[in-house]
């Protein structure tokens, strides 16, 4: 078995809380950063499963390569440490209709990954597959904005600006919790945006930003703005999200 990143710089690997009412589960978050890439291409065998190696050879072009490389070694080592019996080229992490990782392999109980991925970094948590969270995570960029902020409306921005935090940043959160929630809901961005549009946001105190949405009452957002990147991660509205920290690491 491939043993657990547990000290390298350049990946952040830990476990978080999911507290609700009178019980509690565990969680995993992992983020991977690029530089990693070539060690892991050097021992494909070691991560992806037989069929996932087949169609990491089919792609052409070297950023699908990384990025599908680093997620599926981001949600590998979540799901180990959930379930330590998890051999990750055991596991095939399959696409579902609308892109939804879906582990297979032998389990206790049932675990469900979500996988985000920018040009520098991958992240994935693994969660409880009867408590449903999602995560997605965008490098703070000029000419990336510019894009995301066509899909926010002048009220989201406002809520945010309201917090100090301007349009690059705002915009990245904006995308990203939306982003985020239509992958717990599993549709992908087919569901139009305006239905994912949000109703409120505040500050919390440890610095991270707490967020709800207009149309999905069941679910809120929590958003971290960490090293020029946005990372939200949404989950039931009810539940409380517990990091050892406070917030995830990316590093």
């Amino acid at each position: 078995m491939v043993p657990l990143f547990s000290k390298s710089p350049s990946v952040a690997s830990q476990s978080f809380e999911l507290k609700r009412e009178d019980h509690t589960e565990k969680g995993a978050f992992v983020a991977i950063d690029v530089i990693r890439y070539n060690q892991l291409e050097g021992h494909l065998e070691h991560w992806l499963h037989p069929e996932e190696r087949d169609y990491f050879h089919s792609l052409k072009a070297p950023s699908r390569r990384r990025t599908y490389l680093l997620g599926r070694t981001a949600a590998k080592t979540a799901l180990q440490n959930l379930d330590i019996t998890c051999n990750p080229p055991g596991v095939h992490i399959k696409t579902g209709i609308f892109k939804d990782p879906i582990p297979c392999f032998p389990m206790k109980n049932p675990i469900h990954v979500s996988i985000s991925h920018t040009a520098s970094m991958a992240c994935a948590l693994a969660f409880p597959a009867g408590h449903p969270m999602a995560l997605d995570l965008e490098d703070i960029q000029l000419k990336r904005a510019r894009v995301m902020k066509v899909h926010c409306e002048e009220d989201e921005l406002r809520l945010l600006k309201q917090l100090g935090i301007e349009d690059d940043a705002a915009s990245s959160i904006i995308w990203t919790a939306k982003e985020a929630v239509s992958k717990a809901l599993r549709t992908g961005m087919t569901c139009p945006f305006a239905l994912m549009k949000l109703k409120s946001i505040r500050a919390d105190t440890n610095g991270s930003i707490t967020g709800f949405f207009d149309n999905f009452a069941q679910y809120q957002f929590r958003s971290w703005i960490m090293d020029s990147r946005a990372l939200t991660i949404v989950l039931p509205k009810r539940s409380e999200l517990v990091f050892p920290s406070q917030a995830p690491k990316l590093s």
